[in-house]
């Protein structure tokens, strides 16, 4: 190896630790400026700081944040896992502190439909809890034939429709 391309690996290397490192403590701002060093620099980021800067949105139950963070892995090129898609996912389920518990926008509960839908495109299985939440948002938008169609989907699939 000559001297270019070994400082070259050290040097995205470092970038990724540091991305990576800001991401875990939730610090968006950061993340994007290391981002822009990258770019700058002409490293391609690793999978790390868009899950977890994602993971943070997805948690705090800012599902659009959690899915543009999700759609900029791709846009990286990027493989996103299904874990990524199932923390998004379950993030548009989540009732919204406007709404009761058990209450949903419908336009929610589809939105977590197409995740799981565009999960399967892409060629990662889903695993039950993205079924699971899919099921749940339905339930709380009051539309039982949607969560029949999505239980059925999810036995077809060997999947437990518990988590026990």
């Amino acid at each position: 190896e000559d001297m270019a391309s070994v400082r070259l690996e050290q040097c995205a290397d470092s970038f990724q630790a540091i991305c990576a490192s800001q991401a875990l403590r939730d610090r968006e701002a950061e993340v994007e400026y290391w981002f822009s060093r990258m770019q700058a620099e002409e490293i391609q980021p690793d999978l790390a700081p868009f899950r977890l800067m994602s993971c943070h949105r997805a948690r705090a139950g800012d599902a659009e944040a959690a899915e543009v963070w999700l759609q900029r892995a791709c846009g990286a090129r990027l493989q996103p896992t299904a874990s990524c898609y199932s923390e998004v996912i379950a993030a548009y389920v989540k009732p919204s502190e406007a709404l009761w518990p058990w209450q949903l926008p419908l336009e929610r509960a589809e939105t977590a439909a197409r995740f799981v839908a565009e999960m399967s495109e892409k060629g990662l299985e889903p695993d039950a809890a993205s079924y699971r939440s899919v099921v749940s948002g339905f339930a709380k938008a009051g539309r039982p034939r949607e969560c029949e169609d999505w239980m059925q989907q999810m036995l077809d699939k060997g999947l437990a429709p518990d988590a026990s």
